[in-house]
């Protein structure tokens, strides 16, 4: 009679390693469907590794562009809103002089010194303005006020009409004086002049200089405009040798002085603007691009939920039947064969 051997020990030791591997796979089935991802490791994508990661750094400098413009859309628009309401102060201030210049009274001075005045001070605000801190007309001084001293512009006003009023100059030479101060005797920081350009990396190859100082020419004709208009002195006849003629000849270049720096502030607003827009189109195409590529990385990394449910699932079912057949197995005895 032939003698039959049962290796039980070895059967079990391969139902053993067989239901762990099941349930090696039960667990990476159960971490994809958690996580929705194929892998924990880019070694785990195996031959897409390079693409997974490429497609990674893509949105990640994407990423970083999009937070720059960001930045510069914010600060080139608050920027060109205050552009605007410079524009307007000094559009307000001309329109003050032409209104009491053609009243049948005559030139009220004090009401347009104090209109000017108030405006001057209003203005001094506007080139100060700042977001969280950082000056938005200090170029890359992002720290310091560009405008800092309104009583030193005044003073040197007020010396240019007193030196009219005693007859030491004439209305032309007053108003080219007036013209020639330098950024400090106009109240600018003494820091402005020498600051640089505000540029913003928006694209791999793209960088845009928003930078428009406070001491732009437009704008110093405006704040040189508005202060004359804030000292204005009317000559007194009785003391001054200036004459009303010569006041109407200021009166007239304090007009000018605005209108010319309300037309070269709007040139550099315009081009502002339209740097604003071209930041806006380009984020509008990286989000594009990055929506396509963020596609592309989820086609990689990214599991088919229903897929590994269906998995779980006839994984599960195969694991109940290993142990049905393991809890059978360790049951037998020698007896099952006699």
């Amino acid at each position: 009679m032939a003698l039959t051997t049962i290796s039980f020990l070895g059967q079990s030791k391969t139902q053993s390693t067989q239901l762990a591997q099941l349930r090696a796979t039960l667990n990476e089935l159960q971490r994809q469907l958690a996580t929705q991802k194929k892998t924990d490791t880019f070694a785990g994508f195996g031959v897409d590794a390079g693409r997974v990661q490429s497609l990674r750094t893509n949105l990640n400098e994407i990423d970083a562009y999009s937070t720059n413009i960001d930045r510069a859309v914010l600060r080139t628009k608050v920027m060109s809103e205050t552009l605007t309401e410079i524009t307007n102060i000094a559009n307000q201030v001309i329109d003050g002089f032409r209104l009491l210049q053609s009243g049948a009274d005559g030139v009220d001075t004090d009401f347009l010194r104090n209109m000017a005045s108030n405006n001057l001070q209003y203005l001094g605000d506007l080139l100060n303005t700042e977001i969280q801190g950082s000056y938005l007309f200090s170029g890359n001084d992002i720290g310091n006020a560009p405008f800092t001293n309104e009583a030193t512009l005044n003073a040197n006003m007020q010396a240019e009409y007193t030196l009219w009023l005693a007859g030491g100059q004439t209305p032309a030479q007053l108003l080219a004086n007036a013209d020639a101060f330098t950024g400090s005797d106009l109240g600018y920081a003494g820091t402005l002049g020498a600051s640089g350009d505000v540029i913003a990396k928006v694209d791999d190859n793209i960088e845009i200089n928003y930078t428009l100082k406070a001491d732009n020419p437009g704008l110093q004709e405006i704040v040189r405009g508005i202060a004359l208009a804030a000292n204005l002195q009317f000559p007194n006849p009785a003391v001054d040798i200036a004459t009303e003629a010569e006041f109407e000849q200021i009166f007239a270049g304090i007009i000018s002085t605005l209108e010319s720096g309300i037309a070269a502030l709007e040139s550099d607003h315009n081009i502002l603007v339209s740097k604003n827009a071209l930041m806006t189109d380009i984020k509008e195409r990286q989000e594009n691009e990055r929506n396509t590529l963020q596609s592309m990385l989820d086609d990689l990394e990214n599991v088919d939920t229903a897929e590994i449910i269906v998995r779980l699932q006839s994984l599960e079912t195969q694991m109940t039947a290993s142990y049905e057949t393991a809890n059978l197995v360790n049951q037998l005895t020698l007896v099952n064969f006699l």
